[in-house]
């Protein structure tokens, strides 16, 4: 007997599943970006442009602390009294307290920069492998996607996500092998669902991808994604450092001013 399923259900369906290959793709790519493609952006501004910026930014903190020493110093002066050092000493410091988070987050994305560097990399078709395993893996265990899924299910999944960040091609492929002889055999218990669930479950899909897709955008727009095409010029890299190269200079010379008037003034920098 030729038993077909009502064109609403089976539409319903194919809904369902167009909609889990659309959000696993999303998944598939948000993982991609963040264990992948911003790293070695970020990587390779540091390497290119984010070197030279740290070390201007360091100049920039010690003009900083000079001209703010400068004006606490000359205030004393002007009013007659002998400055304060340590009273100066506590405002530098509360300064450098500011000033210091951005210097703090050049010198971790340098660190990153350097591990990236030191890692030892998948070949390209290694890592074209890894992306495919990952993303079938993401199809047939992310939560999301599973909801009924099992506490094994669930332990896969964060295996798989370790591996996939790891770059472990082998041990991912193992796991995309054993779950697949799981799936063959839970496929025999399939349970028919009512059409108002699938409709439900659909619509819950559907909004899991526009979040997703909301961050995909919102870290393309960011650093260091939006100047990942940039990174690619050379003539933008070169651009970019003689920037700051000028800048660091005009930096030098401000810092040998103050150094003389604060000279002038009777203070000696510590080594």
């Amino acid at each position: 007997m030729d038993i077909r399923l009502h064109p609403a259900y089976e539409a319903a369906i194919t809904r369902i599943e167009d909609l889990k290959l659309t959000l696993a793709t999303a998944y598939s790519r948000l993982s991609d970006l963040q264990t992948t493609q911003v790293p070695f952006t970020e990587a390779r501004y540091m390497a290119t442009i984010g070197r030279y910026e740290l070390t201007a930014y360091e100049l920039y903190m010690t003009v900083q602390f000079l001209k703010k020493r400068r004006q606490l110093m000359l205030q004393a002066i002007n009013q007659g009294e002998t400055p304060d050092l340590e009273a100066i000493e506590i405002e530098i410091n509360l300064l450098n307290g500011q000033l210091d988070v951005k210097r703090q987050e050049l010198a971790d994305r340098l660190r990153r920069a350097q591990h990236i560097w030191d890692a030892k990399l998948l070949s390209v078709e290694d890592t074209k492998s890894l992306k495919m395993i990952y993303r079938e893996l993401v199809c047939l265990l992310h939560p999301d996607l599973n909801p009924d899924q099992t506490a094994v299910e669930r332990e896969w999944f964060q295996a798989a996500v370790t591996a996939y960040k790891a770059g472990q091609l082998q041990e991912l492929a193992l796991l995309l092998e054993i779950v697949q002889l799981n799936n063959q055999a839970a496929e025999q218990h399939e349970v028919v669902m009512p059409i108002e669930d699938l409709q439900e479950q659909g619509d819950q899909l559907a909004s899991k991808i526009d979040t997703l897709q909301a961050e995909i955008d919102r870290i393309m727009t960011s650093f260091p994604m939006y100047l990942a095409d940039a990174l690619q010029d050379d003539n933008y890299i070169t651009e970019q450092v003689l920037r700051i190269q000028q800048q660091t200079t005009r930096l030098m010379a401000k810092r040998s001013q103050l150094l003389t008037d604060l000279a002038q003034m009777g203070w000696v920098p510590h080594d």
